[in-house]
Parts: structure tokens; C-alpha cells; sequence
């Protein structure tokens, strides 16, 4: 079973922006909790110095390496305008240390039929954009997904955690071996 921690900011009363999404936390066998969300979000900054109107990173968490301490959180978006997946890799306490983006091709349907095995880093002169996903809570569809604003970086990129404007809200989501998904009630954060 798989219980994920999404992060939210609300749309209007309806729809809910995708912001981030983690593990949920386990209290007891079986038994879990929203993770602790500060009401901040990964941003991707135009220069070093990051501001409250950067772009949020709509990061997911992908892998975890014990060892290290790290982990690598992903999201869709385009890179100079081709479709590609960012890799963020994080430390113990959150601090972006690499990062890296791969294009991929899709098919009429939008399915991934390709990663490409080359790698970039984001530098001076990029252009970057990532998808939304947008969860409608009267429809209990997460369909939606958007292309954000594209952002011309000046230089190599910054990376921070802001506070994100407006309401927030987290809920769980429950996905067991057999693809059966519940979901509990969007709760506000203060």
C-alpha cells in the first residue's frame, strides 16, 4: 500500500493546484498522517536570489537513498521548449545539490513512450516551464494537467523554499497492489 502527502493551493472553492507530493507518514500499522507541510514550496530561481513570484517546482518525491540522505524529487515541465522531466536531488535538509533534465516524447494520447538517456543542466538562457496538476474535488478527477509560466533564467538557476501565497491545504491519497485509491478530505493549513 502506498499513502502519499499532496500539497495544495486552491484555484477557487472546486480545484486544487498540485504543489508537492510526499509520503505520508505511518503512526501505526496500517494507520497514517498528512506530513507536516510548512506551507512552503520548492521554487526555481531566476538567479541566485529567490523571490515570492519564481516559478514553484510542482515536485514529487521519487526516490529516497538512506545512505546518503538524499532524495530526488521529480516534475514534468519543458526545457527551451521540449518536453522533459527535472530531477531535483535534495540533502538532509532540503537544499537542492543537483539537478538535471531529460526530454521525452509522448504519443497522440499524451502517454511518455520515451525518456531520452541525455542529460542537461539548466543554465544562463534556458527557458523553463512546468505542468500543474489541478484536482477537481466535485468530479474526484486530477486530469487537469497545465503548462505553467515559462520563465527566462538570466543566469544558473537558484533553488529555495517560499512561502506560497493564498490558501493551502494537504489530503491523503491511498493507492493499494490492486490500483484501488481512496482519498481523504482536503484539510486547510494554516
Amino acid at each position: 500500500q502506498e499513502v502519499l502527502t499532496y500539497h495544495l493551493s486552491s484555484k477557487d472553492q472546486k480545484s486544487f493546484r498540485v504543489l508537492g507530493v510526499e509520503d505520508a507518514d505511518e503512526i501505526s500499522p496500517g494507520t497514517f498522517k498528512a506530513t507536516e507541510w510548512d506551507g512552503k514550496a520548492l521554487r526555481l530561481c531566476k538567479s541566485q536570489q529567490c523571490q515570492s513570484n519564481d516559478l514553484i517546482i510542482p515536485a514529487e518525491l521519487s526516490d529516497f537513498d538512506d545512505e546518503e540522505g538524499t532524495s530526488i524529487y521529480i516534475a514534468d515541465g519543458q526545457h527551451n521548449g521540449e518536453d522533459s522531466v527535472f530531477y531535483f536531488e535534495r540533502d538532509q535538509n532540503g537544499a537542492v545539490v543537483d539537478y538535471w533534465t531529460s526530454p521525452y516524447s509522448t504519443d497522440k494520447e499524451g502517454n511518455v513512450t520515451q525518456i531520452s538517456r541525455e542529460q542537461y543542466t539548466l543554465g544562463a538562457g534556458d527557458t523553463v516551464a512546468f505542468y500543474y496538476n489541478t484536482i477537481n474535488i466535485e468530479t474526484n478527477s486530477d486530469d487537469d494537467w497545465t503548462l505553467g509560466d515559462s520563465v527566462l533564467l538570466n543566469a544558473n538557476p537558484g533553488f529555495g523554499s517560499l512561502p506560497v501565497v493564498g490558501e493551502k491545504y494537504v489530503f491523503l491519497l491511498a493507492e493499494d497492489l490492486k490500483g484501488n485509491v481512496e482519498n481523504s478530505d482536503i484539510f486547510p493549513i494554516e
